[in-house]
């Protein structure tokens, strides 16, 4: 339960603020460079923060020696099963999309950049897929500063629900010590207490 009001928070929290944040900026017409650098400065953060995220996976290996112990070798086999039907699941569901599996670095960045454009922002907003829902939030903000006064209705919605998600946030955080007491109970339940 608590992990699913979590996620339920994530997407119309990301939408509305990223919304809010470009449009407190002020009309992007009349910025110009000022409007050209954030927008850059904030595309070459992301993609730096999405190739320190690759490198240090290729690094560190986290879950490397996870499955040692007496019981290790079941579990493992237990994991491996349902990682390669998560993996079939999940292919499945990107040739539906029509994305490739790559093959060497370049081809992975450049599947990066092109998964940033959003084909469908309300499918990746329900599906889960942040960085095009990001792209989307930040072109939808810079268009709403130029149209003036009638694009100041969705900005006061936009604000209107960010304040209503930040309140939300604020209740389902009051549970994270028992939301969080029971996502480790049910680990350590699964694990068994023997592996500690």
């Amino acid at each position: 339960i608590f992990m699913g009001l979590l996620k339920m928070l994530i997407m119309p929290l990301i939408v509305s603020s990223v919304i809010c944040g470009v449009t407190s900026a002020g009309d992007f017409s009349r910025l110009g460079r000022i409007a050209l650098k954030t927008f850059f400065y904030f595309f070459t953060t992301m993609i730096i923060a999405e190739l320190l995220g690759i490198t240090l996976v290729s690094v560190v290996k986290p879950g490397v020696g996870f499955f040692e112990g007496p019981q290790g070798e079941h579990q493992r086999d237990e994991y491996l099963s349902q990682r390669d039907h998560r993996r079939a699941q999940m292919v499945a569901r990107q040739a539906d999309q029509g994305i490739i599996t790559p093959k060497s670095t370049g081809e992975a960045l450049s599947g990066i950049l092109v998964r940033l454009i959003p084909r469908n922002p309300v499918r990746d907003i329900a599906d889960g897929y942040t960085l095009p829902v990001i792209v989307f939030s930040i072109l939808f903000g810079i268009m709403l500063t130029m149209t003036g006064d009638s694009g100041k209705v969705v900005v006061n919605f936009a604000r209107g629900v960010m304040a209503a998600m930040i309140k939300l946030t604020e209740y389902v955080l009051w549970l994270a010590p028992v939301g969080v007491y029971f996502l480790v109970a049910e680990s350590v339940g699964g694990i068994g207490v023997g592996q500690f």
